[in-house]
């Protein structure tokens, strides 16, 4: 006799259901995810208002539930942002320690509704908190800002200028709320979403279009960029820089070379000024074929104290600066917690000639993983008229989509600003951005020419005054939804 089957049951077909339904849900999150981070930012209001629906209900579920579910938000978000880390040095710890990291606000806003039956919306201030920090200390990986998304589409970005990209963040946040609130609680707010979503939309291609036209007027600066990937020679130090020099074009008049992150290792010292080196990039600033160099090295400045930096070579003098933003873990631990790890680390809390390039020569350099802090980077452009970017991507081994998420965050650092930004990369793509955000020319050759507008504009309202007028906002805006009774949002 033929038994029936075990799936005829209906309380058998509910299980199946719900287990088809937890292998999809996550899959569907990591794939928008992927697609928001890599192609269209917008698609990830999606993923914040399943975040929206986790935290609304998290005080009918236990404790471990809900960090169980958390996690499993934070997992299929990293990787399908990150996955590219998984093929890169220790990568595959990096991110889930970076998951644990921003499992804190979670935490924080799931002890605040217990407690205090905060409203769902405390959680935009907690979040934009931080971010905040993210953005602020040193020792963090802030690529996963929400207003990072924005990358891809920069023309809804323009307003940046104003805000920084937590400005960003905050719009997405507050976009996919009023969608929850619709959808989930039959909220009435139709005309809050249109306004949040109209109004600095239409003020970015407004702004848009002003940044085009001025970017189209008044006189250039020419530069230079050198890509060391497509030597083949294994050349160091004094002929490398003959092999450089003997490649640019003498006949031209360039503001500035610039040499990607690490390509002169071991040359950060004392004894630079009188080194053949020097004395061959000196040479195409007596001649006139540019003003200044900018050389990425590396260097002990004594016995297990090394520094990734740069040297800039000027007509009358040499500055030094020291990488001050190092990716954890890759270039930069804890000095106490050397001992047990089998491997050199980077320092970054060294006295350098920063300030002096920045006032004297009207640049800001640099250094790779520095140009990801939002913060670090708007402290510092006040003075300076361009931004230079030297990195070296050979740890992405050539993986496009982690190399395009980079350039396209290097962008919002042009438009935050309102300033060019001229990147030299070893193993990547050498850029010229205008403050728009705009990718002027895109090359990856030995030898990179670029021509960008010189800016007019005064450095922007955010480089100003934007990260201490964000955090009296957030501060603010975190006091008056604390005590809104957790009925009405």
């Amino acid at each position: 006799m033929i038994q029936k089957c075990n799936y005829t049951n209906k309380s058998s077909l509910i299980k199946l259901l719900l287990f088809v339904l937890w292998i999809m849900i996550p899959l569907s999150l990591t794939f928008v995810s992927f697609l928001s981070w890599n192609y269209f930012g917008l698609f990830f209001i999606v993923f914040i208002i399943a975040i929206f629906y986790h935290i609304h209900y998290c005080d009918k579920i236990p404790f471990n539930l809900y960090i169980f579910k958390t996690l499993t938000i934070l997992v299929t978000w990293h990787i399908g942002a990150l996955f590219w880390m998984f093929s890169i040095d220790k990568g595959v710890f990096g991110l889930f320690a970076n998951v644990l990291v921003y499992l804190v606000p979670f935490v924080v806003f799931y002890i605040l509704r217990k407690r205090y039956n905060v409203t769902t919306l405390v959680f935009i201030p907690l979040w934009l908190f931080f971010e905040y920090v993210q953005n602020s200390y040193h020792f963090s990986y802030p690529w996963l800002t929400l207003g990072n998304l924005l990358s891809n589409q920069t023309y809804l970005a323009q307003w940046y200028q104003f805000t920084g990209v937590l400005g960003g963040s905050l719009w997405l946040l507050l976009i996919s709320y009023f969608i929850f609130q619709i959808i989930f609680l039959k909220k009435k707010n139709l005309n809050l979403l249109f306004i949040t979503i109209l109004l600095p939309s239409i003020l970015s291609l407004f702004l848009l279009d002003i940044n085009i036209e001025e970017e189209n007027l008044g006189v250039f600066d020419r530069f230079i960029t050198y890509n060391n990937q497509y030597n083949t020679q294994i050349l160091q130090k004094d002929k490398l820089a003959f092999n450089i020099i003997k490649n640019i074009d003498t006949l031209g008049c360039y503001k500035s070379l610039i040499i990607p992150e690490q390509t002169f290792r071991g040359m950060y010292n004392n004894n630079f000024s009188n080194s053949l080196t020097h004395h061959y990039f000196k040479t195409l600033i007596i001649n006139g074929i540019v003003e200044n160099i900018f050389i990425g090295t590396t260097g002990f400045l004594k016995k297990d104290f090394m520094v990734n930096a740069s040297i800039t070579v000027t007509k009358d003098t040499l500055y030094g600066k020291v990488k001050n933003r190092l990716v954890p873990y890759t270039e930069y631990i804890f000095p106490k917690l050397y001992p047990y790890f089998n491997k050199k680390f980077y320092r970054g809390d060294v006295e350098d000639s920063s300030e002096q390039i920045i006032n004297t020569i009207q640049i800001l350099p640099l250094i790779c993983y520095e140009s990801i802090y939002s913060f670090y980077v708007a402290d510092k452009i006040k003075n300076a008229s361009y931004i230079y970017v030297m990195s070296s991507e050979l740890f992405m081994n050539s993986n496009r989509y982690r190399m395009a998420q980079y350039d396209n965050i290097i962008k919002l650092r042009a438009i935050e600003s309102n300033r060019p930004v001229i990147k030299a990369s070893n193993y990547g793509w050498s850029l010229a951005i205008s403050p728009s955000g705009n990718i002027l020319k895109k090359s990856n050759d030995v030898i990179n020419y670029f021509e960008v507008s010189v800016p007019k504009n005064k450095p922007s309202f955010y480089s100003n005054y934007g990260k201490d007028a964000i955090f009296g906002c957030l501060l603010i805006f975190l006091i008056a939804t604390f005590f809104k009774p957790g009925k009405q949002l």
